[in-house]
């Protein structure tokens, strides 16, 4: 069954085929409890010990803990969560745990099909999707993206009613995942 073009947060709007269907790694629990992300003209790098780095636009708020890195803009409409898991861990059941616990956390959630592809050199698993958390529409993207043994796993989190308004900051923290 195809989810509705709603559940499809980041389609068309990425320059490449991967871009195009492009979406975030992270840690699920995290985004959900830091809502929020802000539209910012400069973004902070972020590079963990493992060898991952990516970038949140400065006028997030974000937090930083050994291995979860979590963002949210100061409207709360919009959150961003990495978590770098013990290397060696498989891709597709980081990828289950992200789906269970995206459906423990949303009701009424809608996911598309998993897209595997490249972003930056790294392989990643992006599934887009929608939900609803007290009582309000959630569009979201999960993906775990890896390099040899090494994974790291980002959740992006918007109301649907403020995703136009952060939908290109989203998009930018997704190309910027490097490994």
């Amino acid at each position: 069954m195809r989810c509705p073009n709603d559940a499809r947060p980041f389609e068309n709007h990425r320059g490449d085929s991967l871009l195009t269907r492009q979406r975030v790694i992270a840690t699920l629990l995290a985004a959900f409890l830091i809502l929020g992300l802000a539209a910012p003209s400069h973004a902070k790098r972020y590079n963990h010990p493992s060898g991952f780095s990516f970038s949140i636009p400065s006028s997030w708020n974000v937090k930083t803990q050994t291995d979860l890195i979590t963002g949210s803009t100061k409207d709360n409409a919009a959150a961003a969560s990495f978590s770098v898991p013990a290397a060696g861990v498989n891709v597709n059941l980081l990828a289950s745990v992200a789906d269970k616990e995206m459906r423990k956390q949303l009701k009424n959630v809608r996911t598309d099909k998993p897209i595997h592809s490249t972003v930056n050199g790294l392989k990643v698993t992006l599934v887009d999707g929608v939900g609803t958390m007290s009582g309000q529409t959630m569009m979201f993207t999960y993906g775990v993206y890896s390099s040899g043994n090494r994974s790291i796993v980002c959740v992006l989190l918007c109301l649907k009613s403020k995703f136009a308004v952060h939908k290109d900051e989203m998009v930018k923290i997704l190309q910027s995942v490097k490994g």
